[in-house]
């Protein structure tokens, strides 16, 4: 059997049926898409004879953050990417993170997310006209367990395999309700009241909070609402406990001691009180940037409980398949234009060698044969530029969690990260730094130099980027795959499993050249080869 490299390339054996969702292939500078290349791709096998294939290129990245905070970033990223417009984030400031490793502006970043984050946890998108109770007199949200049912949770139901209706707490949603309310009179934007904040008040607030960043209290406001939802080892004090260690069992020792329990329980209060009083206090925060990531991270995280992002979750699910439909129609349409071009400027160009034999002016058919040549580019320009925009959309509707795959032969991961530039930013020629993060493979663990020389030093990051890079990566993966399975390194079952994954994997590595590829054909300058 071929390996997938090939199938990219070449129509599929006969008997196999195209899959319906593929994007458009990769092709060699050649100004046409093929339907039927990558229909195979789905269908490969790994190959049957070994030969010696060159390993691809690994360029190191240089961590400049701690791994643990990378990959906390790299969570953000990945949710704004799916749900940044959801959360009415600006397209400037989701693109700002594109570059995992960039100086993120992170105290106008954090006060951006976690406010429109606020907002979609209190209902406020729905029209809810519900808000919660003022704050206590020391301006504190607190720790509030008295529950609100949330308003029409259980409407706007789509059937879907999603339960659309927020599966947030409803004490947290009043938590959420009364923070935004706190947060608006102190900025001098609303009242106290029962009246809960118009749009442009939202707006407001928001664009002031984006201005004066997050301070000490609010930070903790955010902590005690992280808390009620049952968060754990917050970077913030906060009313509820928020330990790992914590028990809602007493043991036998607690029992006989519940003489004393109460008075140690007193004075653990107090402690905690005038710790957050301590905290709020510090007007400025505290709080280092991995912490403040950290905890945006967990409020995105209770986010993908809320009922909205349910709905867009399924609504876009049913697009993914409309998608599909029109990109499919798309590399219909470009495989006809190109079986007609081809006929007939195979056409001209036998008239015109034939009044060119016999000494003809051939001047006129010159001319439709150019006149053919430019609308010929410019209608494959026009569906580039559609099968561009459709895959992106495609890629966005679908796919929420990044493509990854573990070799056990060595214990190498290979990620792929989305891009977070649209099409037309692209087009625009909107400025970014190391686009691998979104265009190429990210590897974690050891590169082909360091295995060849047995190196055994702690694992490192790279980038595999360009197409024919990743060409070169998808051969060389099959055939470790073939020469590691040869050895019998594992069991049947675990290598039929693997093999599973190989194949899957390599169908996103197919995705993401054909992404580049298109890249390519619609942005100016662009090159990715």
């Amino acid at each position: 059997m071929s390996d997938s490299n090939n199938s990219v390339r070449t129509k599929p054996v006969s008997g196999q049926s195209a899959p319906t969702n593929d994007p458009i292939c990769i092709e060699e500078k050649v100004d046409r898409l093929k339907l039927d290349e990558l229909t195979s791709s789905m269908h490969y096998r790994l190959p049957e004879t070994m030969s010696h294939i060159i390993p691809p290129r690994f360029t190191r990245i240089t961590l400049l953050y701690p791994e643990d905070e990378i990959w906390t970033r790299l969570q953000i990223r990945e949710f704004l990417y799916h749900f940044g417009s959801v959360c009415q984030l600006e397209p400037r400031l989701i693109t700002s993170l594109h570059n995992v490793q960039d100086n993120w502006r992170i105290r106008r970043l954090s006060a951006a997310i976690l406010w429109q984050a606020l907002i979609m946890i209190g209902d406020y998108a729905k029209g809810n006209k519900k808000t919660a109770s003022s704050t206590t007199s020391n301006g504190t949200t607190g720790n509030n367990n008295t529950s609100t049912s949330s308003s029409n949770n259980n409407t706007n139901n789509i059937s879907s395999n999603y339960n659309t209706t927020s599966q947030i707490k409803s004490s947290v949603q009043t938590q959420a309700r009364r923070t935004v309310n706190a947060w608006g009179s102190e900025l001098g934007v609303t009242k106290q009241s029962a009246t809960a904040p118009t749009k442009a008040q939202l707006d407001r607030i928001g664009e002031l909070l984006a201005m004066k960043g997050m301070t000490a209290h609010r930070w903790q406001d955010v902590a005690e609402l992280l808390a009620m939802a049952d968060f754990r080892n917050l970077p913030v004090p906060t009313f509820t406990s928020t330990t790992e260690t914590d028990s809602d069992e007493d043991t036998d020792e607690d029992e006989e001691m519940d003489g004393s329990d109460d008075s140690e329980d007193s004075d653990s209060d107090d402690d905690i009180d005038l710790e957050i009083k301590k905290f709020r206090a510090l007007g400025r925060s505290p709080l280092t940037a991995k912490e403040e990531l950290m905890m945006v991270r967990m409020l995105l995280d209770l986010l993908l409980l809320d009922g909205q992002l349910r709905r867009h979750m399924s609504e876009t699910a049913k697009d993914a398949r409309m998608l599909e439909d029109e990109l499919r129609q798309v590399k219909k349409a470009t495989e006809a234009e190109t079986i007609r071009y081809h006929s007939t400027r195979h056409q001209l160009e036998g008239r015109i060698e034939q009044l060119v034999r016999f000494g003809g002016d051939a001047s006129s058919l010159h001319q439709d044969l150019e006149d053919l040549n430019t609308t010929y580019q410019q209608r494959q320009a026009e569906l580039y530029e559609q099968a561009m925009h459709l895959s992106s959309s495609l890629s966005r509707s679908s796919n929420r969690r990044p493509h990854y795959l573990v070799t056990p032969w060595d214990g190498n991961e290979y990620w792929l990260f989305n891009d977070l530039f649209t099409p037309q930013q692209h087009k625009d020629g909107t400025a970014m730094a190391d686009t691998y993060w979104g265009h190429g493979v990210i590897a974690i663990g050891r590169s082909p130099e360091q295995q060849q020389e047995k190196e055994t030093t702690k694992r490192k990051w790279w980038h595999i980027s360009g197409i024919s890079n990743i060409q070169t990566f998808d051969k060389w993966l099959t055939s470790h795959y073939y020469m590691y399975q040869q050895e019998g390194a594992l069991d049947t079952t675990a290598w039929a499993s693997l093999e599973t994954q190989i194949i899957e994997f390599r169908n996103h590595l197919v995705h993401r050249m054909d992404y580049l590829w298109l890249l390519e054909q619609t942005v100016d300058n662009a090159d990715y080869s």
